[in-house]
């Protein structure tokens, strides 16, 4: 959205401006200024499947935002317009329009008066193969529906149709103005044949048979919501209903996962009440439904009232123990239909408000359903994913007023960062006051579109506080406070000298923190504001005869920072033992793990890491325990070992499996045989990668159950690329080629390394036949092409430095056939892509 477009909608531009553009044109893919408000949006579908084309009747109702309006542009992409005209109760009057093939511009039959409401109908068939898109992620900006092959029954070919409006991919499937600041009630009436049942926004209010044998669902939502909300999804699914409070609560998926509905999203009704109850705002929707699709390119999607899943989730269960990203994404996209559905976003630059509350929302689910340390862990591990980001130079404020595309709204700095900034705002005013003003700002905004500063005005009215500060800092500046804290203890005064220095390149940083202050069985806390560059804080003795044991800077441990804190190692081993949660623990293991190699004393306390309730933390110490030092190997080779048998969560389990695997010792082979039967997909695939370094023909044996089955695809085909066998060629591409489409880009890419390892001219050749063909085969959308015949590339150069090296006369003829046949692929690809 440039910022010519943001001025024009803020200062109103009127329908003279309008007026001149429909007369005139304007460039293609312009936005324009809107001056009319979405009131009810009414549409009559059905599909041509196999050209994938949208067939749509579309009766919108509109109000005028300003006096005098005679014209109106809507978003429209790819379409062929039939019929425009104005819906009157005797009939329909055709209206002049012009179309470009990104908006349609329609001539009003007179001037209309501010709210004075109007109909307007259009026919069309939508072409969404049309539109090209290069965004790559969750975002996929333009091509709003998707037609997706779903093999065959008795009746023939099946298909998959599902949308994805966010962010402006809604107007290519029905005409409406594609902006997030819209809002519209919604009746959606879709034809469909006889295998196929639908799902859409709303609830299910007839079904009509036709005498073809097609039928007619129709779903009406009487709340208004944004368009990019707008949904539906198509294809032979089924249904397992559950409910809350009386509710529907419905989880669509295909006939081979329908039974392991219940498992994946049982505890959906039991969020719903949580949520509710914990933001003080009951759920605002009639009913809620997931459904799981099949080549969706993201995660999920939260569609009002029915969110939309992709292959995340279109697993069987066994896959989905130990996903930390399957575990947090049912509760993230379900607080969105608070946090972005009931309020919207009135911008992209705000998409914060909707993405960053439901980072949040894993957060508090995590609290009730797993604990407080589970909680605090994911937040923390989400505050990595954004140092991450800025690592790679990829950090702007919250509130993104100045990106170049949407796609780059959606990062770490909205997601992660965002869920972290609302956890300290949470320990800044306190508990109750945090929960009030939310209920407040969802109640007074709701079915509204908003920005950061009618949350600022909700958290202000309910604190009474002056919070500009907070939102200045943390909501439109980028970046993070570097501290480094040091302690100078002084007996003869009973005080400690607490020094923190911001080091970061940026503006300094206002810092509210507690300080807890441990004199044996007595703990102080003192409240410390930091706002310069270096302060020193005199803090007095609690007990003045007795020395603190510890002092702890920022005790709730919400602060985004990095830190150098320069206590002793017994002081983290004390703030282990004392601390009031998680990240204490986690910072003393840390320390230990820093101290192992030098400190007796630190590689002692390893041992209770081992056995933290937390698994984040057994898993933590796993990782990076230094195995290879003989003394800690020895010391705690045998309850790794018992982990990797026993421990309750599969992520430990699997961190111990590749720990252990490191030491290649054949001791180890019967654990990693028992453990290929583990509960857990994950605890598996190391296992056999483990047990592959150690005898690659007992592995074979062993991986022979796991080929016909896609969960441990990746796996295997990171086997056959250590393994560097020409025998394997054949199952690589058997395996690739019977992969969806998402995954077979990235596959592909592995098999181009596999055939680097190669040196048999003929098995290349054959291969890359096949390459070629599974290629052509994907749609454009899940294929880098670009990307793809650069990877085709560095293999060319790759073989062309090896005939370099070589002095053999027929390793060089092989070599020269390999290259030979590599660029015969690139031209053919480069010919043939799209």
């Amino acid at each position: 959205m440039n910022m010519v477009f943001k001025i024009c909608r803020m200062t109103g531009v009127g329908a003279c401006i309008l007026a001149y553009q429909l007369a005139f044109g304007a460039p293609r893919g312009d936005t324009l200024p809107q001056v009319a408000q979405l009131v009810h949006t009414r549409l009559d579908i059905s599909f041509d499947y196999p050209h994938h084309l949208v067939l749509g009747k579309a009766w919108i109702t509109l109000q005028p935002t300003q006096e005098q309006q005679d014209s109106l542009i809507l978003d429209a992409k790819s379409m062929q317009v039939a019929t425009v005209a104005l819906q009157r109760d005797t009939g329909k009057q055709l209206l002049p329009f012009s179309y470009d093939g990104w908006q349609l511009r329609i001539k009003l039959d007179k001037r209309y008066s501010y709210r004075k409401a109007y109909t307007v109908y259009v026919e069309y068939t939508a072409m969404p193969d049309s539109l090209k898109t290069t965004a790559a992620g969750p975002v996929q900006t333009n091509k709003g529906i998707y037609f997706v092959s779903a093999g065959k029954d008795s009746t023939g070919q099946l298909y998959q149709v599902w949308t994805q409006g966010e962010t402006s991919g809604a107007s290519s499937w029905f005409p409406t103005i594609d902006q997030p600041d819209q809002r519209s009630t919604s009746e959606i009436s879709i034809t469909m044949p006889a295998p196929y049942i639908s799902l859409s926004n709303g609830v299910l209010s007839s079904r009509q048979q036709h005498p073809d044998g097609s039928h007619t669902e129709t779903w009406i939502m009487s709340d208004p919501h944004a368009p990019y909300l707008f949904m539906l999804a198509v294809g032979k699914f089924e249904k397992y209903h559950d409910s809350w409070n009386g509710m529907a609560v419905d989880y669509y998926m295909e006939p081979g996962y329908i039974a392991y509905a219940k498992e994946i999203f049982g505890r959906t009704p039991q969020m719903i009440g949580y949520f509710s109850e914990k933001i003080g705002y009951r759920f605002p929707w009639p009913k809620y439904a997931q459904i799981v699709v099949k080549d969706y390119f993201s995660g999920g999607m939260e569609n009002t009232s029915a969110t939309l899943f992709g292959d995340l989730l279109r697993r069987k269960p066994r896959a989905l123990i130990g996903d930390e990203e399957a575990k947090w994404i049912i509760p993230h996209e379900l607080f969105h239909q608070w946090f972005g559905d009931l309020v919207t976003c009135e911008q992209w630059s705000q998409l914060a408000l909707n993405e960053s509350f439901a980072n949040f929302g894993e957060v508090l689910w995590g609290e009730y359903a797993y604990g407080k340390d589970a909680a605090h862990h994911h937040a923390y591990e989400a505050m990595l994913k954004y140092f991450q980001q800025c690592r790679e130079g990829k950090d702007h404020p919250l509130i993104y007023n100045d990106y170049r595309e949407e796609s780059q709204l959606f990062d770490a700095v909205t997601y992660e960062k965002g869920g972290c900034i609302l956890g300290m705002l949470r320990a800044l005013v306190g508990e109750k006051a945090f929960f009030g003003a939310l209920s407040n700002y969802l109640k007074v905004n709701a079915f509204k579109a908003v920005n950061a500063n009618d949350l600022r005005t909700a958290f202000e009215n309910e604190t009474g506080r002056d919070l500009k500060w907070f939102w200045d800092q943390w909501f439109y500046r980028k970046g993070y406070p570097v501290l480094d804290i040091s302690y100078r203890y002084n007996d003869l005064e009973s005080s400690v000298a607490v020094t923190i220095r911001q080091e970061q390149e940026e503006d300094i940083f206002i810092l509210p923190l507690k300080i807890d202050i441990y004199t044996g069985g007595e703990t102080a806390t003192q409240e410390i504001i930091v706002n310069r560059r270096l302060q020193t804080f005199i803090i007095p003795y609690p007990n003045k005869h007795a020395r603190p044991l510890l002092v702890n800077v920022d005790a709730d441990k919400q602060l985004i920072c990095k830190k150098t804190d320069r206590k002793s190692l017994e002081a983290f081993i004390y703030q282990y033992r004392r601390g009031r949660n998680y990240l204490d623990r986690r910072e003393a293991l840390k320390a230990c793990l820093l101290a192992q190699d030098t400190s007796a004393r630190a590689r002692a306390f390893l041992y209770t890491g081992l056995k933290d309730a937390n698994d984040g933390l057994r898993k933590l110490v796993i990782q990076f325990m230094n195995i290879d030092n003989a003394a800690i190997r020895n010391t705690y080779a045998a309850t790794i070992d018992s982990l990797a048998r026993y421990d309750t969560e599969a992520l430990v389990r699997q961190a111990a499996i590749k720990k252990l695997r490191s030491l290649n010792d054949p001791a180890y082979t019967n654990l990693f045989i028992r453990s290929l039967q583990d509960s857990s997909y994950n605890v598996v695939a190391s296992s056999l990668i483990a047990l592959n370094r150690l005898d690659r023909q007992l592995a074979t044996r062993h991986m022979t159950p796991f080929l016909e089955d896609n969960e441990m695809a990746s796996t295997i085909l990171d086997i056959y690329l250590s393994n560097e066998d020409p025998k394997d060629n054949r199952s690589f591409l058997e395996i690739i080629a019977r992969q969806n489409e998402r995954q077979q880009q990235g596959y592909l890419v592995k098999y181009l390394r596999y055939l680097a390892t190669l040196n048999d001219a003929d098995t290349i050749a054959a291969g890359l036949e096949e390459f070629q063909r599974i290629v052509m085969g994907i749609d454009a959308r899940f294929m880098d092409q670009p990307g793809m015949l650069g990877n085709l590339e560095l293999l060319a150069e790759f073989k062309l430095d090896l005939i370099k090296k070589t002095a053999s006369k027929s390793v060089r003829s092989s070599l020269e056939k390999q290259v030979a046949s590599i660029r015969s692929a690139i031209n053919h690809l480069s010919a043939n892509m799209n």
